[in-house]
């Protein structure tokens, strides 16, 4: 993603540049930018910057619904991924919401 050793995620992109190039990894094939609902980045306590996600892709290989926290630390983009299908996200949305923000790098 870049050549920079122990590089920022702010230094590898803004958030949606960053999701240009991971948005394959997090659906399991293409993600359109119209399947995005939201996009924020927050520096969490471990100083690091998180890039969170929050996507809605019929075709996603794991669900349709999809959450994401993505951090860069030393030389290694890190993505934390839930999915899931309207059913699970319509008994869990709460949850998963939650969950996706406990992610540390």
């Amino acid at each position: 993603m870049t050549n920079k050793k122990s590089a920022r995620i702010e230094e590898v992109g803004d958030p949606e540049g960053f999701l240009n190039a991971v948005g394959p990894f997090i659906t399991g094939t293409y993600l359109d930018s119209d399947d995005v609902l939201s996009m924020t980045s927050a520096t969490r306590e471990d100083g690091l910057t998180y890039y969170y996600y929050d996507c809605y892709a019929t075709y996603g290989l794991k669900g349709p619904h999809t959450l994401t926290a993505c951090a860069v630390k030393g030389e290694l983009a890190l993505l934390f991924c839930l999915a899931a299908t309207d059913k699970q996200w319509a008994a869990s949305e709460k949850t998963l919401r939650q969950v996706v923000t406990t992610f540390r790098a």
